[in-house]
């Protein structure tokens, strides 16, 4: 299914979206990496879930997930077409994953975790209301901020290199 072409205008005010949701992932993973606030307390969940969701948002973006919304944004709208975000030798997708994937293996139990898999903890996580839902995870905040961010700094030198504007 074909996505409709955005103006830039329309790609200006999603990079002000990002650029966001960066800002609060980032926060949140460094305010609870600090192991500051009690776990269990009001500020810790809220923070977790703040934080969960905004990792989420930005995975979405660029590693979609089949049948997104056409009024969510993702990478390979800032690419023309043809697009070379998913299309070419090196695909953008398959490597932001792969980026991801590298950081949060480095956390002793998460080496067996892919993005599908971590997408699912993050459901059930934040869903509340769900079977699966019943262990206590420990998050590595700064490794999956750090995948995160790898992954969109692997956007942003792809978009770069194909002179989309107003990616910096």
């Amino acid at each position: 299914m074909s996505r409709s072409v955005r103006t830039q205008a329309d790609l200006k005010r999603a990079l002000e979206g990002l650029s966001y949701e960066m800002s609060i992932m980032r926060r949140t993973a460094f305010a609870l990496a600090s192991g500051v606030m009690p776990r269990g307390s009001l500020q810790q969940i809220a923070l977790l879930e703040s934080f969960l969701l905004h990792v989420r948002n930005l995975l979405e973006f660029v590693v979609p997930q089949k049948n997104v919304c056409g009024e969510t944004v993702i990478a390979s709208d800032f690419f023309p077409s043809p697009d070379p975000w998913q299309g070419d030798f090196e695909n953008g997708e398959r490597r932001a994953q792969e980026l991801f994937e590298s950081e949060i293996h480095q956390h002793q139990n998460w080496t067996d975790f892919d993005l599908h898999r971590f997408r699912g903890k993050l459901h059930t996580t934040l869903a509340h209301i769900s079977y699966s839902n019943k262990e206590q995870i420990q998050w590595p905040f700064v490794l999956v901020l750090s995948g995160v961010e790898k992954a969109l700094n692997h956007f942003m030198s792809r978009a770069a290199e194909h002179g989309v504007d107003g990616v910096f």
